[in-house]
């Protein structure tokens, strides 16, 4: 498993990275049009339309992540994005429990949700598709190559999509954040604007503005929101095997022995509310890490931000996606929370990797009149 990891990871990185995230752009912008399709059927005509903050995500972003992961499916069929994210949702907040290794009998919703869930397309019939990830491609003919069933490979693909997902949950949190905060969305929108008219000149033969990983790593209040929404949504529980008997003393003197092989919790989003690293650690700031140094100790932070497990192969991948998904919504759609509409972070489910909210809110949106598509190149 470590070896096919190692490998597929290679697949999230460099040339296949743009390709992914080209693929990804197209989807989004396929799903934009979608939505606006839809709205402009409704009986109410108005130029504004609302919506659940996740609903709409699901019918843009997740549908543009599945698509990204498992290629375009066939009409008709039940493995597509609308339904999957129905059973995925029901299925995840279970997550922690099952990782954890408690059956899943005990928990009805969970199975019947993880039932539909494995009754997706056999391998074969997904590598024939030509759109499909090359992360799952690889994946699933190495498995195939050393003799796993294909209940191990529908597995595999349930826990790439379970960190996709968590790609899903953070955006909920910057766009969010982005309608509660309108001084973070009027700068955003500024600086979006600016890439997008210095390449006003430049579209390509289907009118569409090209931005590269580049460009886009080139945004500091995008990187900064990216940043920030991470430090105030992250929950991520790291365990890990002790690899030798150890000796723990904490700063208050306490000494515990830890024996090989026992497992230990650790929770690395703590840091992120360290007022010695953070100013104002409760407040959201969409401007915090902007040529930013942050210390602790009187050293610099290398890395103040601990979201991800630190050799996650794809998490320049993952970030990127966020991020677009950001630039390109701001780009193609104006958005605000509809009155009295408030979440927070749902803190029973500690342990996932960016945390659920407590409820959705309600949203109004419009297409804006004369926007310049966006594609990552």
């Amino acid at each position: 498993a470590r070896k096919m990891i190692k490998e597929a990871g290679k697949t999230v990185k460099g040339p296949y990275l743009n390709k992914g995230m080209h693929q990804y752009a197209t989807y989004l912008n396929e799903a934009y049009v979608d939505v606006n399709a839809r709205t402009e059927m409704d009986p109410v005509k108005s130029d504004w339309h609302t919506d659940g903050l996740r609903s709409f995500n699901a019918k843009t972003l997740f549908s543009a992540l599945f698509f990204t992961i498992f290629g375009k499916t066939e009409q008709g069929t039940t493995f597509e994005p609308n339904t999957v994210f129905k059973h995925f949702d029901a299925f995840h907040k279970y997550f922690n429990y099952l990782w954890l290794g408690m059956p899943v009998n005990m928990f009805p919703e969970a199975l019947k949700s993880l039932k539909f869930l494995c009754a997706q397309p056999c391998s074969q019939d997904l590598l024939k598709r030509e759109d499909l990830s090359e992360y799952i491609r690889f994946s699933m003919n190495f498995m195939l190559e050393n003799g796993q069933t294909e209940q191990d490979i529908i597995g595999h693909n349930l826990v790439y999509l379970h960190v996709n997902y968590n790609t899903f949950r953070m955006a909920f949190w910057a766009i969010y954040k982005l309608m509660e905060h309108p001084e973070a969305l009027e700068a955003l929108r500024a600086e979006v604007q600016d890439i997008v008219e210095k390449r006003e000149d430049s579209e390509n033969e289907n009118g569409e503005i090209e931005l590269s990983l580049e460009d886009v790593d080139r945004l500091p209040i995008l990187d900064s929101i990216t940043k920030e929404t991470l430090r105030v949504s992250g929950g991520v529980f790291m365990v890990r095997s002790v690899a030798e008997d150890t000796e723990f003393e904490t700063e208050e003197g306490r000494k515990y022995s830890l024996r090989k092989g026992d497992k230990v919790a650790m929770y690395p989003p703590a840091i992120h509310k360290d007022p010695e690293i953070f100013e104002n650690p409760d407040e959201y700031k969409y401007d915090r890490f902007v040529d930013a140094t942050f210390y602790k100790n009187g050293k610099v932070l290398k890395n103040p931000i601990l979201a991800f497990g630190s050799l996650c192969p794809g998490k320049k991948y993952a970030l990127c996606q966020a991020k677009w998904f950001m630039l390109s919504l701001v780009n193609a759609f104006d958005f605000e929370l509809c009155e009295g509409e408030k979440t927070e972070c749902d803190i029973n489910y500690h342990g996932h990797e960016i945390l659920p909210p407590t409820n959705d809110v309600q949203i109004r949106y419009r297409i804006r009149e004369g926007h310049k598509k966006l594609i990552f190149v």
